[in-house]
């Protein structure tokens, strides 16, 4: 399959809600090309999404949009998020705020990593979005950013890393991008996806 274009998704709709958006490709009707299919999930409580993650198939793209820190995804708490099994999922994106914290070593994006045979894309800082004509995003060392990097390593200057890969519970890349709006597809493309 070819590269995925994210177009427009809905927004969020509540501040404890998350919503997964499950991208599959499938046959399009008399070809052999491939379409994506969108999957929309909304849920509003942790049980609910481990229900949803035991139930995954094969997923290329699994988008999580939701608030969160380092130790949730929305609803996905840290603890919930250890015991999940692994599933084929090609690419986890959270879209949570520090979700991918580099100064956290145990992080959900960490955690995640492990429990899908792909790799998981998340926010080392504050995730900004901007409704236009598409949803871009920015990856912001603002506030929540520096308390958990004076929490976790106190006296560091470093700055926000923008977005990373992580692949089974390490880091795999920088992808940077932390200075500009950006796309869900632009930063998909910047993985490799």
């Amino acid at each position: 399959a070819g590269k995925i274009t994210v177009k427009k998704l809905p927004a969020l709709s509540g501040a404890f809600s998350v919503t997964l958006f499950c991208i599959r490709y499938g046959p399009k009707y008399n070809s052999s090309m491939y379409e994506p299919t969108v999957d929309i999930r909304e849920v509003n409580e942790d049980w609910q999404f481990s229900q949803i993650w035991y139930n995954l198939k094969r997923i290329e793209i699994l988008i999580v949009r939701g608030h969160g820190n380092a130790e949730f995804a929305s609803c996905i708490h840290l603890g919930t998020a250890k015991l999940l099994p692994k599933r084929d999922i090609g690419v986890l994106l959270l879209e949570g705020c520090n979700c991918g914290h580099y100064d956290v070593p145990d992080n959900i994006a960490k955690t995640l990593s492990k429990k899908v045979t792909g790799f998981v894309i998340a926010s080392d800082g504050e995730v900004k979005s901007l409704q236009k004509e598409h949803m871009y995003y920015r990856s912001a060392g603002e506030d929540k950013f520096v308390e958990w990097r004076e929490i976790k390593s106190p006296g560091s200057t470093r700055q926000n890393y923008g977005w990373i890969k992580l692949k089974y519970g390490y880091v795999y890349s920088k992808l940077g991008m932390n200075r500009a709006w950006y796309t869900l597809s632009q930063i998909l493309s910047a993985a490799g996806v």
